[in-house]
């Protein structure tokens, strides 16, 4: 009976720490933090069409971004085309594209004057 009891005081004595940690290991006005910069568009991808001088730019929108779209034939010393999208867009058609090679590349644009750009996230691709 007494060894009944020791246990028992034991389990409450037990359950009172593992309850009194939990209480105060969560504190409730945790401030939720921005970040410095946004994200580069994920899974930026081009793909060229097959017998045509189209390719096709796509990626992953980024929530509440715009961004800018860059295109180059010689690793952005110059810039062919540069092309601004609204929020939520996440493919573009480039069109009338000579043979050669290509270079795009492509940020979120922040419309928090706190938040930096991104870095931009960069791809090749190849006009047959």
């Amino acid at each position: 009976m007494k060894i009944l009891n020791i246990l028992k005081n034991s389990c409450i004595i037990l359950s009172i720490i593992i309850l009194s940690a939990t209480m105060f290991s969560c504190e409730e006005d945790e401030e939720i933090k921005q970040p410095d910069r946004m994200f580069s568009p994920a899974l930026f991808n081009i793909n060229v069409g097959v017998g045509t001088n189209e390719a096709t730019v796509s990626w992953i929108p980024i929530f509440e971004a715009t961004y800018s779209l860059e295109i180059s034939k010689d690793n952005f010393a110059t810039t062919l085309q540069s092309i601004s999208f609204e929020r939520g867009t996440q493919r573009y058609v480039l069109t009338n594209l000579e043979s050669g090679n290509y270079s795009a590349r492509i940020k979120a644009i922040s419309s928090n004057p706190s938040v930096a750009d991104s870095k931009y996230a960069v791809s090749t691709f190849v006009v047959p």
